[in-house]
């Protein structure tokens, strides 16, 4: 006999009825919150998102270990991983509202395997530190001079093929791991898109360095965007699709900052465009993400980076906000930048003069300071908010905001910036870093640029609320076998073996991004693997970091953000035969010629100046033998 579709449609709703009151008594007794959706969710992928440094106590636990100067005073011990447990779309009713976008599978999710099974997820049983196996093939110090051609190892193994020490989901809600789509106070998200010169181009030809704002300046007026870290404005791109992963009822707004915007940062909507700051995020901040990404404001600003960066300054004010009036429970700043703070005195990367080659001679562009709040006043008020009063540091959930930073490479600022992993530390945030220099830019045919920060992008969504986490103990970190100084590459793989929610997967900490459903999305010199500082003090060596001129440069511990870093040698100190440095450059001086502060070389007065065994300058050369110059 021939069922009806309505007979079919029964019972089949009272087998999936069974299934999710079975599971709901299972899950009730773990105190878990969970929204029930009939779907086929499933698992997809594992995306690995960050790591950092940890310390493992007597007890066996283990925490984020972010600087020596964040009170902890312990050595760094183990490395904790992060990660995305990536699944299918969920099905939901017509209802906008009731969609929820993401797809990150969660403690108390129910989640498909194969044609009939669901299994609830619940860690410590469903998914557990027995299904992770660790691969640390390499540790290897940044800058990595061959990452872009062989990528051969030049640093130390770590431990090979190791079950977690600890496994466990870093929830950032306190209650629940997955509120209703519904919920209009769970999720906020301030975007924060760096606007400086770099981005675009305008920079000093010569250093490559961030200078001071206007329409006119130091820069190539030819070849400016070979100069720019991402002169096309790819990262609009991502961050519309970013808003699009988003839940209808999440709170965000997406805010601009650069040497222009003053001390903080702006918010960017056509909303009351005369009306004073504060307002303007009143009204612009909100659900209804149209208000940003299909601003004409937003459109704007593909056409206007120009200036320095003061990154701390804007990062400050944007907190403040979202601390005070961010009216959410979860709270989250993601910071696309290419660059350290280059606002603020207190900043390594400040320059308060650079030489400008003009009208066929050096002449100085001073700078001075364009931001009020530097590092260590963001620091401060951080500090405060994260400690409870007995100096104890508050869980990760009960942190006001968090805080991650994707940091495109720029021209002139090639590495990682330490204070940006140290914020995205201490906050419970992640920090990417995307190796731009290596990868095609512009073109049609080559998306490397685009692909890579889109895939960023698209794992912080799945962080939003949380990440799973395994630690490793790593001996080498406590036994001060690193490069002091250093940023290091962790090399390897993180693997999750077949259960009873997912299929065997991995995902690979290595140098090559592969997309096999399109070559056009292949970027072989893209650097997946993780890194951590490892912080140096005064008196630590830094051999084992690369001179561009040694002759004229110098290399230490930099006291600021305890890294090793380049500093030029004290002017006119020898380099060579009749060679000495200037502007950190080794430049050759007969005794014929003067130079002045900015090495501008000038011809010495005929006859005025003897040299040599018996000879007179002529024309900045030493002529011998004559008493006169032709």
């Amino acid at each position: 006999m021939t069922r009806s579709p309505l007979g079919r449609r029964t019972r089949h709703m009272a087998l999936w009825t069974g299934l999710l009151m079975l599971s709901l008594v299972v899950l009730g007794a773990c105190n878990y919150r969970w929204v029930a959706v009939l779907s086929t969710f499933q698992f997809k992928t594992m995306e690995f998102v960050s790591v950092f440094p940890a310390y493992r106590d007597g007890q066996g636990n283990y925490e984020r270990q972010c600087s020596p100067a964040d009170g902890r005073g312990l050595q760094p011990n183990a490395l904790v991983f992060s990660m995305n447990m990536v699944g299918t779309e969920k099905n939901v009713t017509g209802d906008p509202s009731e969609k929820d976008n993401d797809t990150s599978i969660r403690p108390g999710d129910l989640v498909k395997k194969g044609a009939t099974d669901r299994a609830a997820v619940r860690e410590g049983d469903t998914i557990t530190s027995r299904h992770f196996l660790v691969d640390i093939d390499c540790l290897e110090s940044y800058p990595d001079a061959d990452l872009a051609t062989e990528a051969a190892c030049q640093g130390i193994a770590g431990p090979q093929d190791v079950e977690p020490n600890q496994m466990t989901y870093r929830r950032l809600f306190q209650d629940v791991y997955r509120p209703s789509p519904k919920d209009r106070d769970a999720m906020a998200v301030a975007i924060m898109l760096d606007q400086s010169g770099s981005m675009k181009g305008f920079v000093d030809s010569e250093s490559l360095l961030e200078v001071i704002g206007g329409n006119s300046g130091p820069w190539d007026p030819v070849n400016w965007k070979e100069a720019g870290t991402d002169p096309d404005s790819i990262r609009f791109t991502a961050v519309r699709s970013f808003f699009n992963l988003l839940n209808a009822n999440d709170r965000a707004a997406i805010f601009e900052f650069s040497e222009p915007t003053g001390q903080g940062a702006k918010v960017v909507c056509d909303l009351l465009k005369d009306g004073a700051e504060e307002q303007r995020r009143q009204e612009c901040f909100g659900s209804n993400h149209k208000l940003s990404t299909n601003s004409a404001a937003f459109n704007a600003l593909q056409g206007s980076p120009k200036g320095r960066t003061p990154l701390w300054s804007a990062v400050a004010d944007v907190y403040g906000f979202m601390r005070d009036k961010g009216r959410a429970d979860v709270r989250h700043i993601i910071v696309i930048t290419d660059g350290p703070d280059t606002c603020h005195p207190s900043s390594p990367d400040f320059r308060d003069q650079i030489r400008w080659f003009r009208n066929g001679a050096y002449q100085p562009l001073n700078q001075p300071s364009c931001a009020d709040t530097g590092f260590d006043d963001f620091m401060a008020v951080l500090m405060a908010d994260l400690k409870e009063p007995s100096g104890a540091f508050k869980p990760m959930e009960e942190l006001p905001v968090h805080i991650s930073f994707i940091q495109l490479q720029a021209t002139g600022y090639r590495e990682r910036d330490a204070r940006q992993q140290e914020v995205a530390c201490l906050t419970g945030g992640h920090y990417i870093f995307i190796n731009a220099q290596d990868l095609v830019k512009t073109g049609t045919i080559a998306k490397s640029l685009q692909t890579a920060i889109g895939a960023a992008m698209q794992k912080l969504r799945g962080a939003l609320a949380g990440t799973w986490t395994v630690a490793i103990d790593l001996p080498d970190l406590a036994n001060n076998r690193l490069p002091m100084g250093a940023n290091i590459a962790v090399q390897g793989a993180i693997k999750l073996l077949d259960g009873p929610v997912t299929p065997e997967a991995q995902t690979a900490l290595r140098v090559g991004y592969i997309d096999t459903s399109s070559s056009a999305n292949s970027i072989p010199t893209l650097d997946l693997r993780g890194a951590f500082r490892v912080p140096c003090q005064a008196g630590d060596s830094c051999d084992w970091y690369p001179l561009g001129v040694p002759g004229c440069e110098n290399r230490a511990c930099r006291a600021a953000d305890q890294v090793c870093a380049k500093s030029w040698k004290p002017e006119n100190t020898s380099c060579g035969t009749d060679e000495s440095c200037c502007w950190g450059e080794c430049q050759e001086l007969s005794e014929c010629e003067t130079r002045d502060a900015l090495c501008n070389v000038t011809a010495k007065p005929d006859k005025t100046t003897t040299c040599g065994a018996a000879g007179i300058c002529c024309a900045g050369a030493c002529v011998e033998g004559v008493t006169a110059c032709e």
